[in-house]
């Protein structure tokens, strides 16, 4: 990404030699990933976001790299797969299928699969979301350590529901109370014995079904949708069962010293931004709130919200590949806004690929900003690399515990 001068290239090799907290995934199981390819490395990535198919045809594959090309998802996943598979040329059509059999043959391989996440990424830990089967480890508590998603508990207002991943509470965790009073200590329970399987954080990504702001509301409005039938229940008596759950589950988060990790910011676009948090946040002082994507597209709200209050923790997970522009402007705000020892860094990818590419332009984005702050005289390198120490793995440290 361009050439780098000394103090750069001192600050990318202390980097690239430190040991790494991942403070948010959702790394597919080893198993998942053993028949794999090139394909199904771009449908794992997201560059399906896009909504464009490579097709198998040369003509079909040319079409999409023209498409793709100068994405950052793609510049950055390129850049991974070149230094993983030692390829020195870019992904073209003609050398498709090539590249492909490197992946295919790389992940049957027993080893490739952790040493990509332990030796080149250098990740001590990486804290999972599992979505598709909420606080588990992907067999590996070696390696990972889960956070418990709970977006689906917030679909109880009606028997068989799935969310916007396709996953449903019954099937996971049963039958459910018919009344709030016990649904709320039957959810409280579940995160108790989530925490002793080894959970270490709560996750909502609600802001993919729903806005952020959360009222909060009585008992007795929370409570209309286990005392109606399910064709009486209003969209209104929805989200006032919604906010009440959410600000019960922020009071279970401070209970159980859990950080609180809530996906700001793209999603379904309307009220998703930071400030939408801030009457939750204001009111519950003992629960850590960690601010996932910084509210990109929104980047303005976090500088507010980190300087004005000591729960907040801004993770700057996904920004990177999102917009290396973008993570430029927060890192170099957040250092100037914000207490240090708060701000995390997590790859928020499934596949090892898309992982390192994630970390390639973390490093890079970092690295960036901090030679920069030198040159301007506000930082020195030994600061700069104590900066580093706490971004990469103190804080993740302190934090998760």
């Amino acid at each position: 990404m361009g050439p780098t001068n000394q103090i750069e290239q001192e600050l990318m090799h202390y980097f690239s030699n430190h040991k790494i907290i991942n403070t948010h995934s959702h790394h597919l199981p080893e198993q998942e990933l053993m028949d794999f390819n090139l394909d199904k490395l771009l449908n794992h990535s997201y560059l399906q976001w896009q909504k464009i198919s490579p097709g198998t045809t040369a003509e079909s594959r040319t079409a999409y790299l023209e498409k793709i090309q100068y994405q950052s998802y793609f510049i950055w996943l390129q850049k991974a797969i070149t230094e993983l598979y030692e390829i020195s040329e870019p992904l073209t059509a003609q050398n498709w299928d090539i590249i492909s059999s490197h992946i295919r043959k790389a992940h049957k391989e027993s080893s490739f699969y952790t040493d990509v996440l332990k030796s080149r990424c250098k990740y001590q830990k990486i804290v999972v979301d599992t979505y598709w089967n909420p606080g588990t480890d992907n067999g590996m508590p070696e390696l990972f350590t889960p956070s418990f998603r709970l977006d689906i508990f917030f679909l109880a207002y009606k028997k068989g529901l799935c969310n916007h991943d396709g996953v449903s509470l019954e099937k996971f965790f049963g039958e459910f109370p018919d009344n709030l009073k016990d649904y709320v200590e039957w959810v409280r329970k579940w995160i108790m014995q989530k925490k002793k399987e080894g959970c270490v954080a709560l996750k909502i990504a609600l802001a993919y079904e729903r806005g952020l702001h959360f009222e909060k509301v009585t008992y007795d409005k929370a409570e209309q949708v286990f005392r109606l039938k399910e064709a009486d229940v209003t969209s209104t008596d929805i989200r006032h069962f919604q906010d009440y759950l959410f600000w019960r589950i922020c009071e279970m988060a401070a209970e159980f010293s859990l950080p609180l990790q809530c996906h700001t910011g793209m999603g379904q676009i309307i009220d998703t931004n930071v400030l939408q948090l801030n009457n939750v946040i204001k009111s519950n002082p003992e629960t850590k709130f960690v601010l996932l994507h910084c509210g990109f597209p929104w980047i303005e709200d976090i500088f507010s919200m980190v300087s004005e209050y000591s729960n907040v923790y801004p993770d700057l997970a996904w920004l990177p590949i999102l917009s290396y522009t973008a993570a430029n402007r927060v890192i170099h705000q957040l250092l100037e806004m914000a207490q240090v020892d708060k701000i995390c860094w997590g790859c928020d990818t499934w596949t090892v690929e898309e992982s390192y590419g994630s970390l390639l332009a973390f490093r890079f984005s970092l690295c960036r900003v901090l030679r920069e702050k030198i040159e301007d005289g506000y930082l020195s390198i030994s600061s700069a690399k104590e900066i580093m120490d706490k971004i990469l793995f103190h804080n993740a440290q302190n934090l998760y515990r």
